[in-house]
């Protein structure tokens, strides 16, 4: 099922596609990194597959005809976007947090061993 974006959407590259089909969805515009963030600002007249997206960063872009600031600007494919807020996305994030706290975590714990400390924290 073909999401439906609207002008005004907070929206995010999706990171879960393959390379083939991500370089497809966003027209091998390099610039475009997956976890990207913009806002919808645009949907193509010609038939409604294309999706202006006014990104957060400057990508060498355009302007999606004048809608977006000039080089902020691209046109990509429904399915290589999703809403930024989606449960997703949200639980992307997350882990990704989660990972760095864990990443710390392990790094203090060898500190602390290395100190002497073999029962992880001490408080």
């Amino acid at each position: 099922m073909t999401k439906t974006f609207n002008i005004g959407d907070r929206v995010i590259l999706r990171e879960d596609l393959d390379e083939e089909t991500f370089e497809r969805c966003i027209d091998l515009n390099f610039s475009l990194q997956p976890e990207m963030t913009g806002t919808v600002c645009a949907v193509s007249q010609y038939d409604g597959t294309s999706i202006g997206i006014d990104f957060d960063l400057e990508i060498d872009g355009h302007s999606c005809e004048g809608n977006c600031e000039e080089g902020h600007g691209w046109y990509v494919m429904p399915e290589a976007l999703e809403y930024e807020n989606s449960l997703d996305a949200q639980k992307r994030k997350q882990e990704k947090v989660f990972e760095k706290i864990k990443k710390l975590d392990t790094r203090y714990a060898t500190r602390m061993k290395r100190k002497g400390v073999h029962h992880g924290y001490c408080w």
